[in-house]
C-alpha cells in the first residue's frame, strides 16, 4: 500500500497555464489529424457499411493521441525525465485491489446490459451479437480500445494530467464536471465527419452523458490512488460495453436508456461516497 501511495500525484498549485497549454495541444493535435475526414465529402473514404480507408483510419488513430501527446510533452518540458518516469509508473502499476478490478471490468458492461435488455424488450428487435459466435473478437476489440481507440490514447491526458491539476484546487465532483466539459468538446470534430455515427446524435446529449460518466472515472481514479492502468482499462471497457458487447447504437433508444442509468448510478456514487473526494470515508 505504501508503494501505491507514493505514486499518488500531489499538486500544490492549480497550474492554470499548464492546463490551458494541455487543452490547446490535445485539441489542436486531434482536430488537425481529423481534418482530412472532415473536409472529405465521404468522410475520407467511409462506405455505407461504415468501412474506413486505411490511410484515414491511421490518421484518425494518430489524432486520438492528442491528450497523450499533451500530457507527455508538458510533463517532459516541466518535470523532465523524472516526471515522465513517474507518469509511466502510475500506468505500469498492477497494484489494484480485487474489488476495484471487478468494478473496472464489469460495472459498465452490466449497466449497458440493463439498457440493452430494456431496449430490446420495448422495441422487440434483437441486434446480432457477433461475439457470441466469435468470442475472440472481444479480445481483439479490447486491445484496440485499450490503445489507439480510447484508453491509452486519452487517459494519460484526461486523468493522468488534467484531473490531477484540477483537483489541486477544486473538489472531485467539480473537477469531474469541468473535465467532462473539456472531454466532450475534444470530441467535437467527430460531428463534422461525413458518415460518422456521431453526425446523427445530439451533441447536448453527449455533453450530459460524458459529464456524468466523468464522475465514474474520477471515482475509479481516486479510489485506486491515481492508477492510470485502472482508468485506461475502465475506458476500454466503457467503449467495449456499448459498441461490441451490447451494441446500443443498433437499437432505437438503447443509448438513451444507458444515459439515464449512468446518471442514476453517478448520483448513487455521489450519495454513497464523499462528493468532495469521491472516495470512501473509511
Amino acid at each position: 500500500m505504501n508503494d501505491i501511495k507514493k505514486l499518488e500525484p500531489k499538486f500544490e498549485e492549480f497550474e492554470v497555464r499548464n492546463l490551458i497549454l494541455f487543452i490547446l495541444i490535445a485539441f489542436s493535435w486531434t482536430w488537425l489529424f481529423y481534418l482530412p475526414s472532415i473536409l472529405s465529402p465521404t468522410g475520407g473514404g467511409r462506405t455505407s457499411t461504415g468501412t474506413i480507408e486505411l490511410h484515414i483510419l491511421i490518421l484518425e488513430s494518430i489524432g486520438n493521441l492528442g491528450p497523450l501527446v499533451g500530457a507527455v510533452s508538458l510533463t517532459l518540458i516541466n518535470e523532465k525525465r523524472k516526471g515522465i518516469k513517474q507518469l509511466w509508473n502510475r500506468f505500469w502499476n498492477f497494484h489494484i485491489k480485487k474489488k476495484w478490478l471487478i468494478v473496472i471490468f464489469f460495472l459498465l458492461p452490466f449497466l449497458s446490459g440493463i439498457a440493452f435488455l430494456t431496449a430490446i424488450s420495448i422495441e422487440g428487435v434483437i441486434p446480432e451479437l457477433i461475439w457470441l459466435s466469435e468470442p475472440w473478437l472481444l479480445i481483439f476489440w479490447f486491445i484496440l480500445l485499450f490503445t489507439f481507440a480510447g484508453g491509452l490514447a486519452e487517459e494519460f491526458g484526461w486523468r493522468g494530467y488534467a484531473l490531477d491539476r484540477l483537483q489541486a484546487k477544486y473538489n472531485a465532483l467539480y473537477s469531474s464536471i469541468v473535465l467532462g466539459v473539456i472531454w466532450t468538446f475534444w470530441h467535437l470534430p467527430f460531428w463534422f465527419v461525413p458518415g460518422s455515427s456521431h453526425q446523427n446524435s445530439s451533441f447536448l446529449w453527449f455533453l450530459v452523458f460524458v459529464i456524468f460518466l466523468s464522475i465514474f472515472y474520477t471515482w475509479i481514479y481516486n479510489n485506486t490512488e491515481g492508477n492510470l492502468l485502472a482508468s485506461t482499462i475502465f475506458h476500454a471497457m466503457s467503449n467495449l460495453a456499448i459498441i461490441i458487447i451490447f451494441p446500443l447504437g443498433q437499437t432505437s433508444n438503447g443509448i438513451l436508456y444507458y444515459t439515464l442509468i449512468i446518471i442514476i448510478f453517478a448520483v448513487l456514487i455521489m450519495i454513497i461516497f464523499n462528493p468532495k473526494t469521491l472516495k470512501h470515508n473509511l
